[in-house]
């Protein structure tokens, strides 16, 4: 249900618009890593903490490919801590998105900010 509400909202965002997404980072932070198993050599972890939390962070991507189709702007926040952003599905997004994350290394959260213009959606390149 929430994911389908979700896509209810997504879906009226307006081009220009700003989707803001704060993914739970409660598997993802360092507090967690002795029941997620999350490291920096394998982000994704273990066990079923982890694969909620991957779940999830799936969900967001897709939250965040949905607003680039809607030409709008996107956010992802997690805090210094969270290994979230060098899961594959977001350094895979990242890529297709020339975004750069960290774009606030000197306080507590991480902010990734991301938008790919009508003519470089990757669908759209040659």
């Amino acid at each position: 249900m929430g994911l389908c509400l979700a896509a209810q909202y997504l879906l009226r965002l307006k081009e220009g618009s700003m989707l803001w997404a704060g993914l739970p980072c409660s598997s993802f932070v360092w507090i967690a890593r002795a029941t997620s198993k999350r490291s920096r050599a394998s982000p994704a972890g273990h066990g079923p903490m982890a694969e909620e939390g991957n779940c999830l962070a799936a969900r967001v991507v897709l939250m965040c490919l949905t607003a680039m189709m809607r030409k709008a702007w996107w956010v992802c926040e997690q805090p210094n801590s969270s290994l979230a952003f060098r899961l594959p599905v977001f350094d895979w997004l990242f890529r297709i998105n020339r975004v750069k994350y960290d774009l606030a290394p000197a306080t507590l959260t991480r902010l990734c900010l991301g938008y790919v213009p009508p003519t470089q959606f990757p669908s759209q390149r040659s």
